[in-house]
This record gives structure tokens, C-alpha cells and sequence, in this order.
């Protein structure tokens, strides 16, 4: 069985696995981080990188504990695209994973 990943050919027979390397909130909500990331995983053998995307509101009261502690870790949308453009730049396939159906729309 053969399927493809952006072109890249994925076989049971041949070819090594598809590495995608899972950033996450990791950042910790700094975007220096973030592409120092992306720097970092572009010197290994992985294909891709991911990271997450959420809305602050989607989770928590604004001004609660959970609500600030959570806003250390964000990143806009902007942010977000940002890293997609240096990613594929850096020829990685760039994921990320929404909390909401509504953050498609970038």
C-alpha cells in the first residue's frame, strides 16, 4: 500500500517514516521560539511541523487564572500564518491543529 503526503511518497516496502515534529504550545507565546523551532526541525530529517491554534475566549473567562495563564502561551493568527510562510521556507510541510471549526478561516 502506497499513499502520499505533499508529494512525498509513504510505502509499507520502502522509503522511512513520516516524521512530523509536534511543537505544540511549546513557544510558550513567543514567536523568536517558535521559529527557532521551525529552524531547529529544518536541520533534521522530519517532513513537517505542528503546531496548535486556539482562541483564548473558547476556553475561559477573560481575567481568570486560567484565562491569563493561558494568554502566555498564545499566538495570533497572524503569528500562525507567519510561521507557515517560514516554515515552507525552510521546506517544511507546516500543520496546525485548531481547538474550533471556525479558525479554518485565516
Amino acid at each position: 500500500m502506497t499513499i502520499y503526503i505533499d508529494k512525498k511518497k509513504i510505502s509499507l516496502n520502502k522509503n522511512g517514516p513520516y516524521v512530523i515534529l509536534e511543537a505544540g504550545i511549546n513557544h510558550e507565546g513567543s514567536i523568536s521560539k517558535a521559529f527557532k523551532m521551525i529552524d531547529d526541525a529544518s536541520k533534521t530529517k522530519a517532513d513537517a511541523i505542528k503546531f496548535q491554534y486556539f482562541e483564548l475566549d473558547d476556553f475561559y473567562l477573560k481575567n481568570s487564572k486560567g484565562y491569563n495563564l493561558l494568554k502566555k502561551m498564545y499566538l495570533t493568527r497572524l503569528n500562525i500564518y507567519k510561521l507557515k510562510k517560514y516554515s515552507e521556507k525552510k521546506k517544511l510541510l507546516f500543520y496546525v491543529q485548531l481547538t474550533r471549526e471556525v479558525h479554518l478561516i485565516f
